[in-house]
């Protein structure tokens, strides 16, 4: 009986973060002083509130415990695949025999993970893209599963017996106060983000963007810990550049090119969450009206005696040009609202294409060796160049 009531005592203080010392005295704030105690070690390397991104691998090596329930936000809208490679880096040494929380294994690292030992147990929802080593590594039982789950379902157990202790997640762009703006896809970062940071998680947020203000407050920085800038688009830029003005200088090449040059631009809305309830609108009514306007909208079919028509409805002319839509009104409980006073709009040029070499941004820079009009067109070789914050590889392939 003395056993039974020992261990249900262990059992409670483990779920209510209590302790009792050999003198009796017990204390209700382990877990906090824990997380505490955690963060001031990596205190020292925090710039203005912001972790430097060389430093990600030993911040995650100090703030993750073996054993510890990690949430690793990966799903089928957006990964956090700068935190999701550096957590593949640490040394299992330090870290290791992880519980793993995620929604859907898609990505190679995330079953790195347990290849490395780094991680061994793993409750999840999804596993498509990875589910033959998935099968293989439970076969070789380097790891194990604790259930598979519903999204909603996986989510729920966070706040009740799976409450992660460092949970990593991705947003658009954070504020210097710690604040996050999650993009257009918000999924289940606020989730993850509530259930750790009460019950004395730390959270960990990779961002790509770290500006001034935001365009609306997702998550408020009270729930957030630690904020580190994912891989720099600009820096890659600027290097692919260099690259490319190397190569136009180098005799013997010609129709030099740069994939990350190649921008196209795209009229972006967004909408400012305040704003829209102010006006009885949410993000959801905004972004369907503005989409009905733009396209016309299909009500059905018809069968005039050669198989089925479509029928749309075509409202109005839809805008044409950026100031047309800065024009346009949208209806709400208050009467008729301008999309211009609940949302901006603005021209911004984007990447025709991004692609990622071994889940590194990658920029192609491409030369065609001139001066051989007498011999047949050899393959055009292709200069790769892949970065993480700085220069990482440089490679050429094809040509003849």
């Amino acid at each position: 009986m003395n056993q039974r009531v020992e261990s249900a005592r262990l059992e409670l203080a483990q779920s209510t973060g209590t302790q009792t010392d050999p003198a009796g005295a017990r204390s209700w704030t382990t877990k906090r002083d824990e997380k505490r105690r955690r963060l001031a070690a990596i205190e020292p390397w925090l710039e203005d509130g912001i972790l430097p991104s060389h430093r990600i691998v030993e911040a995650l090596e100090t703030l993750i415990r073996p054993g510890d329930r990690v949430a690793l936000e990966g799903d089928n809208q957006k990964q956090a695949d700068f935190l999701s490679r550096s957590f593949a880096k640490v040394d299992p040494q330090k870290v290791h025999d992880v519980h793993l929380l995620i929604s859907s294994i898609s990505r190679p690292e995330h079953l790195t993970l347990f290849e490395k030992n780094i991680a061994h147990k793993v409750d999840f929802s999804f596993a498509g893209p990875q589910s033959l080593r998935v099968a293989q590594l439970l076969e070789d039982g380097l790891l194990e599963i604790g259930a598979i789950y519903t999204y909603v379902e996986l989510y729920a157990r966070m706040f009740v017996d799976l409450t992660p202790n460092v949970a990593l997640l991705c947003a658009e762009k954070a504020d210097r106060h710690g604040n996050l703006y999650t993009g257009p896809n918000t999924e289940d970062t606020p989730t993850i983000a509530e259930a750790a940071a009460f019950r004395h998680g730390i959270v960990i947020v990779q961002v790509n963007e770290i500006v001034d203000e935001l365009p609306r407050v997702d998550i408020p920085a009270s729930w957030v810990d630690v904020v580190v800038q994912a891989d720099d688009p600009a820096v890659l830029s600027d290097l692919a550049a260099k690259v490319q003005t190397m190569v136009q200088g180098t005799a013997g090449t010609s129709d030099v090119t740069n994939n990350l040059a190649q921008a196209q631009p795209t009229v972006r809305i967004t909408v400012d969450r305040a704003k829209a309830a102010a006006a009885g609108l949410s993000e959801t009514t905004v972004a369907g009206t503005v989409a009905a306007i733009m396209s016309p909208q299909p009500i059905g079919t018809v069968n005039l005696g050669d198989g089925p028509i479509d029928v749309t409805v075509v409202a109005a002319k839809a805008p044409a040009t950026v100031a047309q839509l800065q024009q346009v009104v949208l209806p709400s409980a208050t009467g008729m609202v301008p999309l211009t006073s609940v949302a901006t709009v603005e021209t911004v040029d984007v990447p025709t294409s991004i692609t990622r070499i071994d889940g590194h941004r990658a920029a192609t820079i491409s030369a065609t060796p001139s001066g051989h009009a007498s011999r047949p067109p050899p393959t055009r070789p292709k200069l790769t160049v892949t970065a993480s914050g700085q220069l990482i590889s440089m490679s050429v392939s094809g040509g003849a």
